[in-house]
């Protein structure tokens, strides 16, 4: 009977780092109108991707930059000001190809300011771009084998990529704060603490932290930390209860709308617009062919690889950094801390062990305050370096871990006059998948009839560590008949049994 091969092909999709890159934006900001500049107190940038394209071995990506200053005049009066700034550019990589899904974000690592005048002021924004693909790969892989081919099946595990959804929000809230006459920034960050899938939808759970700095009646300089908590369920077509789901959220706009209630009460409402790009995958089990034989003929398989990704963990974390920065003996000496504007974090290092992970990064700040030396406004940026380790149960060194971060508040006072002690709360969600090659035999190539024994009885004996099926490719020959034939055989095999194999002659 001729071997009869039965393949079949399997689609196994997985989050993979590709590429990233940096591009310099460079912009201005004019002065109100009737005020000049007399002090740069902070300088702040959000960004937000907007599209992109792949193309054959490059992607092109589009985002628009949120610049933020607040200065202080010649009248000490403190003005805050902003302006959006397209931006445009492309990042080479060779496994780029059009048709495949990419995830492209981006995050603002310095900002320079290059040139101030009375009526402007410009900067440069270095801005990190990352992309990761979702690679789809299909295989064949022999599925099953009857007539003169012997099989030995295994099961493995892969995921698809079911949606991979494009869609907006708007978070809103409302909270007062004392005395707020005038609002000079308003910055926002967002983390998402989980995802919950159900059937065609999607529950989004996370948090946006809001920095906003005002003024008072009497022009004094305030800042106020807010942490509001969502919960938005996203019609998401092809989810379905158990999948797991993973979602990349970004900040598009921030509306802060102002309500006077009385001489000392101010309603704050927020209108947050959010780009929110969800994927749903599927886990499956699937029984492959592992390995195969012909008893009467040469058999050769040809294999092929996969890669496969099994979610570890997925975690949410709050961190406090704590640390002191001392100014140089060029800087005005700090005696009041006013306030703590224009967060930013960046992380810059993600290092995976065994069962935890470490996250190093930097939380930017500008601290504003006062000098007795010149009774005004003063401003430093301060840089935090941390470095956390975070517990994550099955991770290891070569597992991937994917994180992001937010500064939720950070608080400073002054010390000695030269050191400003900051505090620093965090929040990080870190996501950790384990990546496994897998092989399947994607074709199996029958030769030349080989040499058959003569002897009617063979008698056997099991090596150490030797299996059922290493026995019976050897002996050329199936399970079922070797265990017919030594009923008294048990498994798993030990080593040192004696099999007795009877072949039936001519």
């Amino acid at each position: 009977m001729a071997y009869e091969p039965l393949y079949d092909k399997l689609t196994s999709d997985y989050k993979k780092s590709l590429t990233s890159g940096q591009v310099i934006v460079n912009s201005s900001l004019n002065a109100l109108e009737g005020t000049s500049i007399s002090k740069i107190l902070a300088v702040q940038a959000d960004v937000n991707i907007t599209g992109s394209e792949a193309l054959a071995k490059e992607l092109k990506y589009a985002g628009r930059i949120n610049f933020k200053v607040m200065y202080l005049c010649e009248e000490n009066h403190v003005h805050g000001i902003d302006a959006n700034v397209d931006f445009s550019d492309r990042l080479q990589e060779g496994q780029i190809v059009p048709g495949n899904r990419y995830v492209v974000t981006a995050s603002i690592l310095d900002i320079d300011t290059t040139n101030v005048s009375k009526s402007s002021v410009e900067f440069a924004a270095v801005t990190d771009v990352r992309v990761s693909a979702i690679v789809s790969q299909k295989v064949n892989f022999l599925k099953d084998g009857s007539g003169q081919l012997f099989t030995n099946k295994e099961t493995i595990s892969h995921k698809t990529l079911d949606a991979f959804h494009n869609t907006s929000l708007m978070i809103t809230d409302e909270f007062s704060i004392d005395e707020g006459k005038k609002i000079l920034s308003c910055d926002t960050q967002i983390i998402l603490r989980r995802a919950v899938s159900g059937s065609d939808f999607v529950i989004l759970e996370g948090e946006v932290a809001t920095n906003i700095c005002y003024t008072n009646g009497e022009d004094e300089l305030f800042h106020v930390n807010h942490l509001t908590t969502f919960k938005e369920e996203v019609e998401t077509n092809r989810v379905h209860i158990g999948s797991l789901v993973d979602a990349t959220l970004s900040i598009k706009n921030t509306r802060c709308i102002v309500n006077h209630l009385d001489e000392r009460n101010t309603l704050i409402r927020l209108e947050i617009g959010v780009d929110a790009l969800i994927k749903s995958w599927s886990a499956h089990q699937l029984e492959v062919v592992a390995d195969a034989f012909s008893p009467t003929n040469e058999t050769t398989l040809v294999m092929e690889d996969f890669i496969s990704h099994s979610h570890i963990a997925s975690e949410f974390f709050e961190e406090r950094i704590d640390s002191t920065a001392t100014l140089d003996e060029t800087a005005v000496r700090v005696d009041k801390i006013v306030a703590v504007a224009k967060n930013r974090l960046t992380i810059a290092n993600i290092l995976p062990l065994e069962d935890s992970v470490t996250i190093e990064g930097i939380v930017a700040c500008n601290v504003v305050y006062l000098s007795v030396e010149n009774e005004h406004l003063n401003s430093v940026l301060v840089d935090l370096p941390f470095s956390v380790n975070l517990t994550l149960e099955g991770v290891l060194d070569v597992s991937q871990v994917f994180a992001d971060a937010i500064v939720a508040s950070v608080s400073a006072r002054a010390r000695r006059g030269r050191d400003i002690q900051l505090t620093a709360d965090i929040k990080l969600k870190v996501n950790a998948y384990k990546p496994t090659i897998n092989f399947v035999i994607g074709e199996v190539q029958v030769g030349d009839a080989v040499e058959m024994s003569d002897s009617a009885l063979s008698i056997y004996i099991v090596r150490a560590q030797q299996t059922l099926w290493e026995v019976v490719k050897e002996l050329r020959t199936t399970p079922e008949t070797v265990m017919a034939q030594n009923p008294t055989l048990t498994l798993p095999l030990a080593g040192g049994e004696r099999i007795m194999f009877y072949r039936q002659l001519g």
